[in-house]
């Protein structure tokens, strides 16, 4: 069996490229239903970007709330989902950085084909 070159991307070595560029990432540790309302969350309209600067609180969920509200025809229980999940990202990724304010900025876009490249 060949060994693998470490040119060759492995979870190790691309994990260690990424810290020394000083990025980090994580697995959410999605449930089943927020990984399902996150497939179905409708985008039809409505700001393509979200923006809150401040402490992780009551604030922040509801200002969720209000944003993934205006996307579309979503259930009051998606809006909730979504929402919350980003609250729990947000929150556990300032909790793990010392944080107790943080930026969050979610982009949404209307699904269009302006961008596809046609290939042969």
């Amino acid at each position: 069996m060949a060994e693998k070159s470490p040119a060759e991307p492995s979870p190790d070595n691309e994990s260690e490229t990424l810290k020394e560029k000083g990025i980090v990432y994580f697995d959410a540790g999605l449930t089943l239903q927020e990984w399902e309302v996150a497939q179905e969350i409708k985008i039809e309209r409505g700001p393509s970007e979200f923006n809150y600067y401040g402490p992780i609180n009551g604030q922040l969920l509801q200002e969720l709330s209000d944003y993934f509200g205006t996307l579309g025809g979503n259930t009051e229980e998606a809006i909730s989902t979504i929402s919350q999940l980003v609250n729990r990202i947000t929150h556990d990724t300032a909790r793990d950085f010392n944080k107790d304010s943080a930026w969050v900025n979610v982009r949404t876009s209307v699904q269009s084909e302006e961008l596809d490249i046609p290939r042969r």
